[in-house]
This record gives C-alpha cells, structure tokens and sequence, in this order.
C-alpha cells in the first residue's frame, strides 16, 4: 500500500528539517530478513529458506546479483572449488552455456569462471523462487529496528514509501554493513595508517576488440602520458563474456580518496568512472594493433571495494591468512590472495594466502543481538580483508549466515549461543567444502 507523507517546514529553521511523528506500516513480519540481494545476500536467502525459515530479500536495484549484475564485475571470483550455493550457480549457468573456467587470473592460486550477465541474472531469480525466497526489489534498508541490544527488523524505503519488516533474525548483507552500523555496531574503516579505504572501479563492457598480449603496454605506446596518467592504475584486465560475441568486460577505471557510505563520494565516484570509461575507449582507437571496437555500457552500480568492516566476536588478520588457520567453527574455505589496490598510487599489491577459513565469529557482530553480517564487511583487518572480500566467498559466507539464522529460529537459541561447530557440520552435509 503506498503511504502518503507531508513534511511541514519553515523557512526560518533552515539547518534541518524537523519531521513529526508517523506510523510506520508493517510490510511483512518473517523468521529472516536479508538486506542486499548480492552474492553474499542471494547465498543467504536461499539458505535460510531451504532450511525452512520464512526469508525476505530486500534488494535496491532491479535484480539480483548486485556487483555481479547491477555492477557488471567478472570474473566469478574464488567460487569453484567451494560446493555448496557457490558451486551450484556456476553449475546452473554452465547449463545454460554461460559460464566458461578461465585460469588467465592468478593461475596458481584458483580456476576462475566468467559469465554471462542477463543469464545471472534469470538464474538467481529461479533460484530464489524455487527455494521460496519472498523477493523485494527497488527498496532499500534505511534503519535498524532495535530494542534493548536486540534486533527486531529493518525498516525500508521504497516507491510505495515506508515501511517496517520484521523478523526474528536480521542479515546484513549490504556490502557497507549500512543495517549494522544504524544499529550501533562497532567498526573499523580503511587502511589502519590513515583510513583510507581502497579505490572503486567502474567496469564497463566493449565488443569488436583484437586483444594482443600484454595491452596496456601496447597501448601506451601509441597514447600520451597525460591521458594515461588520468586513469590512475597502470594496467586493465580484459575478461571475456562467454557467448556473446565478442563482449568483453574490462576492468581498469580507479577512483582514489572516495567513501562509498557517502553519497556524493559515490556520485562523484560514478561520474568519474565514466569520464576514464569513455577516455579509456579513445585511447583503445587509438591503438592500430586492437583492431576497431566499441564500447557497450557501463555498470549503473559503481564497484566498491571497502567500506566498513563490522566488529565481530572474532576478527580476522594477517597472520591467520598466511598460516592458512582454520577453526572448529570455520564456515568457508578461502584461497585468494590479499588483493589490495593502493588508496593513493597506482599500485597493487596481492599477497598469497594458504587456504585459510572463516569462522562464524566473523559474521556475528558484537554489542546488537539476532544480527549477523555477511559478504565484504565482515570482522577483520584490512589486509584480510582484501582476500575474503571477493563473490565466491562473499556467497558461502552468505550461506552460511542464512543456515546460521535459520537453525535459529528453529531452535530458539539467540544466533550468539549458536554452536558454530554444528552449523560446519550442517554445511558440510550440505555438500560445502569446508
């Protein structure tokens, strides 16, 4: 039901405007709500769901999928070898021809996959209809429903206006762990030195290109140093979109000094990415060896690397991706590298890890009950950080929350006290690599 909503105003009080009270409509009331319908969001839901709660995903864009989708970001990162929700995406797109294993990215480390967009897409919305997942899309969570240290729901904004879910078990799986932090958790942000937080990318796809090797340094032979230097990373990565012809996704544009839990950093952000998009497609015609192409679209949603990270009951750091630590309540197995892009140069830095897992603790945060997290802002340094942020993570992660949250409602034990061993054990039967 769409609400009105009047706000009266002044024009003499101009520092803020003063809402006076209204009653806010409850649109559903679940077991479990999943705000964010990216990778970490859809593995959630569909776990909780397949586990028996009543599940619904809250999501702002117009599909699912969310940086796979929304911000058109490929490959399918660290996400093959999993089992579980992981492994059965890149199953049911290799059944519909789209999804082929690369290993151009970091072979000694992983199998890649790419995909097709418009295919995600219709995969995750059977998915979710199949498992029973109650979809909201264009809606946004605005604000923490909270009483005495306890979640009770989230509230959303969407066309219809505003309105109340509720829920036994909240997840957070926004990316910025916005839900956590208007519920009062504690977090940390950026590089410890000085809080700066790693740059965005937005990725934009081209067609008719002939891809030599090593590109950049081709092109850079035939462009200037002052537009080269105007994209503030000195290389791109081509990824090639299986079945569509020639459509390549390329991975370059960077955005330095940009927060994206503020909204004019990302307009700013987003606006820039466009700017390097179409500088980027100059300087590609401008290099005889790539043949003739043309750029396709960019990506509506902006990628984000970092934002806040959501102090858990357990943080994850350096040293327990270099010894590759596991844990009795480990919950997913990762394998990529810290992967960290300068905030302030041109560099990159991707330091290998041994097999490591995360443990449950990292997506419980600390201070607010009946509250999890999943995907990029989970507990951990912003060297770990760099690894397990990645989608195939993000997804078990996700899976693994929406079993957590689901056994909690069907046992009545708060998501803190929960056995973290037995929900491994669940995993696993589940056929969860971990």
């Amino acid at each position: 039901m769409t609400m009105r909503h009047t706000v009266p105003f002044t024009r003499s009080a101009p520092a803020a405007i003063v809402e006076p009270s209204v009653e806010t409509p409850i649109y559903a009331d679940v077991d479990v709500v999943v705000v964010g319908g990216g990778p970490a969001g859809v593995g959630a839901a569909l776990s909780a769901a397949r586990a028996g709660a009543q599940t619904l995903l809250v999501e702002r864009y117009g599909c699912l999928g969310g940086i796979w989708t929304a911000g058109l970001l490929n490959p399918y990162f660290d996400g093959a070898r999993k089992g579980g929700i992981p492994t059965e995406i890149i199953d049911r797109l290799r059944h519909h021809g789209a999804a082929d294993a690369v290993q151009e990215w970091l072979p000694e480390v992983f199998v890649a996959d790419v995909f097709d967009y418009e295919v995600m897409k219709y995969v995750l919305d059977r998915m979710a209809e199949e498992a029973g997942v109650r979809v909201l899309l264009y809606s946004m969570g605005v604000a923490a429903i909270v009483d005495d240290g306890r979640m009770q729901g989230v509230i959303v904004e969407n066309k219809s206006g505003r309105s109340a879910i509720l829920a036994e078990v909240v997840i957070d799986c926004t990316g910025d762990g916005d839900i956590a932090f208007h519920a009062g958790c504690d977090y940390e942000k950026g590089r410890p030195s000085d809080g700066l937080l790693q740059p965005m990318t937005l990725q934009f796809t081209v067609q008719g290109f002939q891809w030599t090797p090593r590109p950049y340094e081709v092109m850079a032979k035939h462009n200037s140093p002052d537009d080269l230097a105007s994209i503030p990373f000195t290389d791109f990565a081509v990824v090639p979109v299986p079945g569509r012809g020639g459509l390549d996704a390329i991975m370059w544009t960077h955005m330095q000094r940009r927060d994206g839990t503020d909204a004019d950093d990302l307009t700013a952000a987003v606006i820039e990415g466009r700017r390097q998009a179409h500088l980027a497609m100059r300087m590609f015609d401008n290099t005889p060896e790539f043949g003739e192409g043309h750029l396709i679209s960019t990506a509506m949603q902006v990628g984000v690397r970092e934002t806040r990270r959501i102090r858990g009951e357990y943080r994850l750091d350096f040293d327990d991706l270099v010894n590759g630590r596991t844990f009795d309540d480990g919950i997913c197995t990762a394998t990529f590298p810290m992967d960290i892009h300068a905030p302030d140069d041109t560099k990159l830095t991707a330091t290998p890890v041994k097999p490591y897992q995360v443990p449950l603790r990292c997506l419980v945060p600390t201070g607010v009950d009946q509250l999890l997290v999943a995907g990029r802002c989970i507990s951990g340094s912003h060297e770990a950080h760099g690894s397990y942020r990645v989608t195939g993570n993000c997804v078990a992660m996700g899976e693994a929350a929406g079993l957590a949250a689901a056994e909690a409602c069907r046992t009545g034990v708060d998501v803190r006290q929960l056995d973290g061993a037995k929900i491994k054990q669940l995993l696993r039967t589940r056929g969860v690599n971990v």
